[in-house]
């Protein structure tokens, strides 16, 4: 019977190989999708024959679990079935892609529904690094004001010799901007936590300094072809600052065989779905949660 171990800061090591074996570039299967968020979700793992289960409270705090990854995925599907059997509660999983739905064992035994405003922004990493053509006019003047206005910028990778103006940036960047979700005083507490433990999130982290302050700042990871962006924050009184950094950031680290941006969900938030769309993303990543009609002795 799986042992299930509540995600903590140091469970990182050990669930980070594992997500190479997504194949469907949507952030749930990333550290900054899961370990940022784990008090959110409350999400616990298990690991059945070298393969991730992941636990998580999700939609009306029921329980709901990310398809397995990892050499056994379907033995361990059968795992959570027996679990949730002895449990009680039903089978149901989370964040699958559409190709998912096409792995799921007997599929006509499962209620599908999509899940609104979780959809992935993807985009190609040339387009975000480039910002070429019409449709991106708009970013690209932003970054010429920002140009000409402080011609003095500079990118940093983020490291210990920067970190602290980082911080100084997200503690502004919370004192001046007020959201009323719950999602959103997570964000920042979960953007707060990485600054903490840099060295432990591992994260590719790039800012974008004016004199010696640090304007805006980007951080992520590279999982498979797709570098996820999972923290863009950038002072609002800067014009251009956001534009630039998303251009540079992808400038930075979409390198070496990295095809796609992950830029995320927007929570159903409306200035952020805008600000996505306005760099026309080549694909929204549809999430789908799955539940099993079928026997659960």
């Amino acid at each position: 019977m799986l042992i299930f171990k509540k995600m903590e800061l140091e469970d990182i090591e050990t669930v980070r190989p594992f997500f190479r074996y997504a194949k469907n570039r949507l952030c749930d299967y990333s550290i900054g999708g899961t370990v940022m968020w784990r008090d959110t979700f409350n999400i616990y793992f298990a690991i059945y024959k070298e393969t991730l289960i992941m636990r998580q409270s999700y939609i009306n705090d029921n329980i709901f679990f990310v398809p397995p990854i990892g050499e056994n995925p379907l033995e361990a599907l059968e795992q959570v079935r027996l679990w949730c059997a002895k449990e009680g509660v039903p089978v149901r999983l989370c964040v699958l892609s559409e190709a998912d739905l096409g792995w799921l064992p007997n599929p006509e035994l499962w209620r599908i529904e999509e899940t609104e405003h979780w959809g992935d922004y993807l985009y190609p990493a040339e387009q975000l690094a480039t910002l070429k053509g019409r449709g991106l006019a708009g970013q690209r003047n932003h970054i010429n004001y920002f140009v000409r206005t402080w011609p003095d910028y500079r990118t940093e990778r983020i490291d210990e010799s920067n970190l602290p103006r980082v911080k100084e940036l997200l503690d502004k960047y919370r004192r001046e901007i007020s959201k009323d979700s719950p999602l959103f005083v997570d964000e920042i507490s979960g953007d707060e936590e990485v600054l903490e433990h840099f060295d432990a999130y591992g994260f590719c982290g790039l800012c974008l300094i004016v004199g010696e302050k640090v304007v805006a700042y980007a951080m992520g990871e590279v999982v498979g072809d797709t570098l996820h962006v999972h923290i863009e924050k950038a002072d609002r009184s800067y014009r251009g600052a956001y534009q630039m950094i998303v251009r540079e950031f992808a400038r930075a680290y979409a390198v070496n065989g990295v095809r796609y941006i992950n830029r995320e969900d927007d929570s159903g938030d409306d200035g952020l779905r805008k600000s996505k769309l306005s760099y026309h993303p080549s694909e929204i990543l549809k999430k789908y949660i799955a539940e099993y009609r079928g026997e659960n002795p």
